[in-house]
């Protein structure tokens, strides 16, 4: 099975979108690319902290304006967990993923978020396999 995504490579990175992640560094093309789509303008400062963990309200962020461009407004948040503050710079992101039923938080009662865990990699095959509506291995 061929799959058109898979040879896509953005352009080469320059090293300088972001002081901490030079040309040479592995993911530098990938990390600029979410950059010029606007789906990232890293972790602050002008730098993208490329060794630090995403945290889950990152990943909402990062999942939602990759799905719908960087132009998408989520609707605004109503209090769906009891551990993101409504509003919150996080909270529109957070709920519109769980109105979309990609994720339904880490605990049901109380529910909770915990939008400053880290995301396990096991999470994250769930979140873009829901997000993305993937079809794995042609199923």
């Amino acid at each position: 099975m061929t799959n058109s995504h898979s040879d896509r490579l953005p352009p080469p990175a320059t090293g300088t979108v972001f002081p901490d992640v030079p040309a040479g560094n592995p993911f530098a093309r990938w990390i600029e690319e979410l950059a010029r789509e606007q789906v990232t303008g890293g972790c602050g400062g002008g730098l993208y902290c490329p060794d630090n963990p995403v945290t889950r309200q990152q990943m909402a962020v990062f999942l939602i304006k990759t799905l719908e461009g960087p132009a998408y407004v989520p609707p605004d948040c109503a209090g769906d967990f009891n551990d993101v503050p409504c509003p919150s710079q996080f909270a529109n992101w957070i709920e519109d993923l769980n109105g979309r039923s990609i994720t339904g938080g880490c605990s049901v009662s109380p529910p909770l978020y915990c939008p400053l865990n880290s995301v396990l990699r096991q999470q994250m095959a769930a979140f873009l396999v829901k997000t993305f509506l993937l079809e794995l291995y042609g199923n």
